[in-house]
């Protein structure tokens, strides 16, 4: 796929975003989002400080300020910080909310995706939760894998060089890079498992792949481009007050989903162009 081609595609897939009902599909995934971050959040750090490993919460405030805005961020690190003990009730149901709102996000995709490829009917209620929630088991756990990594990557320098001497400093932003590669890469795979089962219809990986390309590089751009706004020009604090935070995530939420749409489109304009082309072969 050549530059020009590319950009074809990305124009068709954006027009195509545009006219269609992502959107109203992203602003769906992005409120079920919001209420799965949150209490995610408290069944985490309930964990951490009942099993003593407190110390990581450092390395995840380090990930969280890479990723979140400002606000949100603040918001994420009050929930993390708090040692009161919450009880096995409150925990129980912080967890099942958050996983039956997670499922939402996905089953919200799922519907984009079929508008996406004008699939006439979708799954029935039963199979689509199902679907929904092995989606979320088989994406969730690349993801936490690759987070722990990240989360405990200092430790790891830290044992070794203990063990083996100073680590250079080549070695360490070494690293610290291979991590940050290896956690992009697992979300490129995540979004791609995402296109490829989610819509219900057969397809062939490779025509998966740009979409989950591209929709991984516009998550980054987005995110960077997001907190430099909301940090330099928006002041969602004098608009919303003591709000802001859950109104940043929120618009965060939904421009994550949004890009994932997007890419999901892009692989649709992609696949009717593979096909246009065999055709005038």
């Amino acid at each position: 796929m050549g530059p020009r081609t590319f950009l074809v595609l990305l124009k068709r897939a954006a027009v195509s975003a545009f006219y269609g009902n992502s959107f109203e599909v992203a602003k769906s995934a992005a409120y079920s989002s919001v209420l799965s971050f949150f209490p995610g959040l408290l069944v985490m750090a309930s964990l951490l400080f009942s099993h003593n490993v407190s110390t990581v919460v450092d390395e995840i405030f380090l990930a969280l300020g890479r990723v979140l805005p400002e606000q949100a961020y603040n918001v994420a690190a009050t929930y993390l910080t708090a040692h009161d003990k919450r009880t096995e009730g409150l925990l129980a149901g912080a967890w099942i909310v958050s996983i039956w709102s997670a499922s939402n996000v996905v089953q919200s995709l799922i519907e984009g995706f079929r508008s996406i490829y004008r699939i006439p009917s979708g799954r029935s209620f039963l199979r689509a939760r199902a679907v929904a929630l092995a989606l979320l088991a088989l994406t969730g756990v690349p993801l936490v894998l690759a987070t722990l990594l990240l989360f405990f990557g200092q430790q790891i320098e830290n044992w070794l060089a203990a063990h083996f001497g100073q680590v250079s400093a080549f070695v360490a932003l070494g690293g610290r890079l291979s991590r940050w590669v290896l956690a992009l890469a697992t979300c490129t795979f995540v979004i791609a498992v995402l296109y490829h089962v989610g819509p219900n219809r057969k397809q062939q990986w490779r025509l998966v792949w740009p979409g989950a390309l591209l929709a991984t590089a516009l998550w980054l751009i987005a995110t960077l481009l997001f907190a430099w706004y909301t940090q330099h020009v928006a002041r969602y604090s004098d608009l919303y007050g003591s709000v802001s935070a859950a109104v940043v995530l929120l618009i965060w939420m939904y421009i994550v989903n949004l890009v994932v749409l997007l890419g999901c489109e892009f692989n649709a304009q992609y696949e009717a162009s593979v096909a246009a082309a065999k055709a005038a072969d």
